[in-house]
């Protein structure tokens, strides 16, 4: 089991996480490690501590990236790929990390985009 440490927090069962979200066949607990780790060309003010250290934030800012990732394929006619994403949303529900305070951001999000 890799456990990602980061100032006083660690990340246990990532690749439990990763299996869980269907992302194993692609993505390896070792591949996410060398990118928090990995140096930025931008500067980023986020390491793997503030990642640990505000998981509300970083899940807020995966959820907008969602949004826009709907919005773009709705506009282009990829009802598909919405619908996908909204199955994605469902499964965060289940997600015993995802902050309290974000579940209602969820529900909103699976209502705006559900199937019409």
């Amino acid at each position: 089991m890799h456990i990602i440490k980061g100032g006083d927090h660690s990340f246990h069962g990532l690749e439990e996480w990763i299996r869980r979200y269907g992302m194993d066949n692609c993505i390896s607990a070792d591949d996410v490690l060398t990118y928090l780790k990995a140096p930025t060309y931008e500067n980023d003010l986020f390491d793997i501590s503030s990642i640990l250290n505000n998981r509300e934030d970083v899940y807020f800012c995966h959820l907008e990236a969602i949004e826009g990732e709907m919005e773009r394929a709705r506009r282009m006619g990829d009802e598909a790929w919405v619908e996908k994403r909204v199955r994605d949303l469902h499964s965060y529900l289940d997600d015993p990390y995802l902050p309290e305070g974000l579940r209602k951001r969820v529900i909103y999000l699976i209502s705006k985009y559900q199937e019409r």
